[in-house]
Parts: C-alpha cells; structure tokens; sequence
C-alpha cells in the first residue's frame, strides 16, 4: 500500500474572513471610444450585485433601460470615481442624458461594459434593448 502526501496550501495563501475577501479592490478599467470622436470615457466593472440587478431586470417592460443603467453605473472619471453609484440619485440624470445620446455610441459602450464584466449577450438583443430605451 502506497501513501500520496496531501499539499497543504501555505496559511498566507488562504482567506480566512469576510473581511479579507472585502479587503481586496478587484475593479477592472478599461479606456475607451467616448461619445465623440477622439474623446475616451473610462469604464469600471461592476459588482455582482449590480450584475444580479442587471440579470433580474432584464426581462419584459424593465429591460428598456437595464443596458444604459449599466453603462451610466460603469463610467469613472480618471480616478476611477463612479459618476452614478446604484444608490445615488445621479444614476437617473446619468440613464436619462444617455438615452440622447446616439444608439450607434451607446450600443457600442454596453457591449465594451458587458466584455469587460464576462458578459456576452446577442448582439440583437442588445440592440432591441437599447432601442426600446430610446423611445420610452
């Protein structure tokens, strides 16, 4: 009878609270085409919670504006601020200038948003939704 040793994971390679995993900043940038030429915008991964909310409200009449909440709760600023935060008011008065904004552009910023969170969606489907946002 042969014996296999088990590795054993050194203790600093393990988490060992909440608070460790809290700890770690895991957000994503990304520079990009802005909404007019030669202009960059600065995108932001988004959190589970705001992919769950996206997820979730992806269905029937609340799909409209589920692609341009999360484009308007993506853009940073170059410190990697958030212009609109789920929780801030700013975050209606971001999707509300967005749906002026050309669908052409704004299409463009979801699908960059959605590449940079894992996320890969039909590409009809993100173009009805974002028409639909523009004519509520």
């Amino acid at each position: 009878m042969t014996t296999q040793a088990v590795e054993v994971p050194a203790a600093d390679s393990i988490v060992e609270s909440i608070d460790d995993i809290l700890s770690v900043v895991d957000v994503e940038y990304k520079t990009i085409d802005g909404f007019a030429p030669g202009k960059k915008v600065r995108i932001a991964s988004l959190s589970a919670g705001d992919l769950i909310e996206f997820n979730d409200s992806n269905k029937g009449a609340a799909q409209r504006g589920s692609f341009l909440r999360l484009v308007a709760k993506s853009l940073v600023n170059s410190k990697g601020e958030r212009y609109a935060s789920s929780t801030s008011e700013r975050l209606d008065a971001t999707v509300a200038a967005l749906r002026m904004r050309a669908h052409k552009t704004t299409e463009r910023i979801a699908k960059e948003v959605l590449s940079l969170n894992g996320i890969e969606i039909d590409a009809d489907k993100l173009k009805k939704a974002n028409d639909d946002a523009k004519n509520e």
